[in-house]
């Protein structure tokens, strides 16, 4: 990651810049003020008329340009062609096409929200990384000013500064570097625990958890990562009287999240219905981003909304990067004696990584680890060594192998928490 710097040291606000880019409106205009890396906005024909006889012949201020639809459109035929033809199904993919040929970039946007499991995602993911390249260009080719560019990765890790050093290819290095790091994170930890156990309690009133009474019936079903490709999928038995958080809990066993983010139920499609109906764990600030209530996962059970086959429910995990998961219900059985619950059937395919970069961002890092000769390999194989729970010593050439495939899954690798007890931990910390 990289950070810009005017030649009075001043920090230019790329995200900015880049929101900017993406202006669809011919209104606000920005324009880059190149004394303070901020923008100023114009809002109309008139306040441009105004501010240009306010500020005369003054060279502080340069415009930042919209992406114009014919840009917009060439971004949208490489999305297909990188993207949607690579990984999502060939109707989606033919679909976007065909809209884009008959229309426009919008037109190919609204087969993504109407038509597709979730690419919608995907295609604003892509236009804004695609918006990061265009401002970068600008802001270093520019000849009306000057910026340099410095690496800023993550903060001050040890991978990091390596880095900047120019010392990022070296294996031995590297491998060092992330050693400390893991040290460190686990000290981190460790000091997070203590200090949440030290913690005043806050005012915000936790929920009773949903009484565990054990029904006659096990749900059997099955979990979809949207968009994956091939597809990642999980079947799994669990009691009826599961609350969502309890569904939470188990999802993220079966697929081998790590629950490092938020997440959230919904009754219908959110890519596709705006009133679906929201379950997860509220929080104080909600009714300031939303006028929608909630329902409270902690205390909502799952067979109020799974009550026959092909019944389906919506698991949002890691809004930054957008893990959808569709769990539909197959079949309900009879619980019997001595039966374990919950417990995983069969599932294919891994599980992307946390904090992948979305699906395009995990599958292009995969591709990266298949090829040694990619300036990139080093970096991602030890960032996917550290996901995958390895040491920088025990990276051999099986594991080399291992991390790349994306096909890789072992049932019997799959270990089950108690959702009491982490429902337990939450309140504790509540």
């Amino acid at each position: 990651m990289d950070a810009w710097y005017l030649p009075n040291r001043v920090r230019v606000d790329i995200e900015a810049v880049v929101d900017a880019i993406l202006a669809t409106e011919d209104y606000p205009q920005q324009y880059l003020d190149i004394k303070t890396g901020t923008l100023v906005a114009v809002s109309s024909v008139k306040g441009l008329h105004d501010w240009v006889i306010k500020i005369g012949n003054s060279k502080q201020y340069f415009l930042v340009e919209h992406l114009n639809d014919e840009y917009r459109d060439q971004i949208a035929r490489d999305f297909i062609a990188d993207i949607l033809s690579v990984m999502a199904s060939g109707d989606e993919a033919r679909g976007a096409v065909k809209a884009l040929s008959s229309g426009n970039w919008r037109a190919m946007e609204r087969h993504l929200k109407e038509n597709t499991d979730g690419w919608v995602h995907g295609w604003h993911q892509y236009l804004a990384d695609e918006a990061g390249q265009i401002a970068e260009e600008w802001l270093s080719g520019s000849p009306h000013f000057s910026v340099t560019s410095e690496f800023e990765g993550c903060g001050g890790c040890a991978m990091c500064e390596l880095i900047r050093k120019g010392e990022g290819g070296d294996a031995t290095k590297l491998a060092q570097a992330f050693a400390t790091e893991e040290t460190m994170r686990h000290v981190e930890e460790q000091l997070e625990q203590r200090r949440k156990s030290m913690a005043p309690q806050t005012d915000v009133a936790c929920a009773k958890p949903a009484k565990h009474i054990a029904g006659n019936n096990i749900l059997q079903l099955k979990i979809e990562l949207s968009g994956s490709k091939p597809l990642v999928w999980r079947r799994i038995i669990v009691p009826e009287e599961y609350s969502f958080f309890d569904l939470h809990i188990a999802i993220q066993d079966a697929m081998g999240w790590f629950g490092y983010h938020l997440h959230e139920f919904f009754d219908r499609s959110p890519y596709n219905d705006r009133d679906a109906t929201s379950i997860k764990i509220p929080h104080p600030d909600d009714e300031i981003f939303s006028d929608k209530a909630s329902l409270d996962e902690r205390n909502t059970g799952i067979s109020d909304f799974l009550k026959k086959e092909k019944d389906a429910v919506w698991y949002m995990y890691d809004f930054g990067d957008g893990w959808g998961h569709k769990i539909t219900l197959e079949k309900i059985l009879p619980r019997t004696a001595g039966m374990k619950v919950p417990d995983i059937l069969a599932g294919k395919n891994r599980c992307p990584y946390e904090d992948s970069g979305a699906l395009f961002g995990y599958y292009e890092k995969m591709d990266i680890l298949k090829d040694k000769k990619h300036p990139e390999y080093e970096e991602i194989l030890w960032w996917a060594a550290e996901q995958a729970g390895y040491g920088p010593d025990e990276v051999d050439d099986t594991v080399r192998k291992e991390l790349s495939d994306v096909t890789r899954f072992d049932i019997n690798e799959v270990e089950w928490s108690d959702p009491r007890e982490e429902l337990e931990l939450y309140e504790q910390l509540c």
